[in-house]
């Protein structure tokens, strides 16, 4: 299984929760709901994000891992 495979099977089953996603381009740093694997919602826009753009993530796992002062 590709690194891309894993992550998109892990990623899943936290859709719904918060993301945070850190990237090299703007907006850098963002810690929005995830809506989908590919999609981060930001204040009523919608952003996809490509899996090689990507720095760092966390999704929670449970709501409320990310504090809400990253919001």
């Amino acid at each position: 299984m590709t690194y891309n495979k894993t992550l998109e099977r892990k990623l899943k089953g936290r859709v719904g929760n918060r993301a945070l996603v850190m990237m090299e381009q703007f907006p850098f740093f963002m810690v929005e709901k995830l809506v989908n694997v590919s999609e981060v919602e930001l204040k009523g826009k919608v952003f996809c994000i490509q899996y090689w753009d990507i720095a760092a993530i966390y999704a929670e796992k449970q709501p409320g891992e990310i504090p809400e002062t990253f919001s």
